[in-house]
């Protein structure tokens, strides 16, 4: 039953774009459609400077062209068969638009290999009192791979970059200028939350 009704969901999912673009930073196309997501991929393959080194290469120095993309860049991504794709990238580095092999050196599109969490999308309306997104479509990813694909009725979206949970607080304090480090191979929280469908 629950199997109908997730494929139900999915196909009104891709019959109507109800979902729309949250802000100028990412996207994900499945079946043709494209939808806004408040997970940030790139920050599997990239880290910024103030976070602890790891594999992770740093950030290209990307330039803000306005207060809604802050980040400096565009990612467009797209699940299918079962793989999730970086599909372009945009940005403007030293006063030049760049794009896609300007910013990768890869034939696009490109298996997004470096990300693992999961890529909500929401097909309905928006709760304000609940803080709550109404029947939601959660693709679980290991590596690039779509491993799982859930359903829910009602859901609060995790406002981090891989869309995990959160870390729950130690019982030893953390100063806040060690927070991004701590938090960075893990689960962080997005530096600047997206407006939520409906917002002005």
């Amino acid at each position: 039953m629950r199997t109908l009704l997730l494929a139900a969901t999915l196909s009104l999912v891709f019959a109507s774009p109800a979902f729309a673009t949250v802000q100028a930073n990412a996207s994900v196309k499945v079946n043709g459609k494209t939808y806004g997501i408040f997970q940030l991929p790139m920050n599997g393959l990239w880290r910024y400077e103030r976070e602890k080194p790891d594999d992770r290469e740093l950030f290209p120095p990307f330039e803000a062209p306005h207060t809604a993309n802050h980040r400096g860049y565009i990612a467009q991504f797209a699940i299918a068969n079962g793989r999730l794709y970086l599909n372009s990238i945009k940005g403007r580095i030293e006063g030049k638009d760049v794009a896609d092999r300007d910013i990768i050196d890869k034939r696009f599109p490109v298996r997004a290999h470096w990300y693992t969490g999961s890529i909500f999308i929401s097909v309905g309306g928006y709760d304000q009192l609940e803080e709550r997104f109404r029947y939601v479509i959660e693709f679980s990813i290991e590596r690039g791979k779509v491993v799982a694909t859930g359903y829910s009725d009602s859901k609060r979206i995790p406002m981090t970059w891989n869309g995990l949970d959160a870390p729950k607080p130690t019982t030893s304090a953390t100063e806040p200028s060690d927070a991004p480090e701590s938090a960075s191979r893990g689960v962080s929280t997005v530096e600047a939350q997206p407006r939520r469908p409906g917002d002005r």
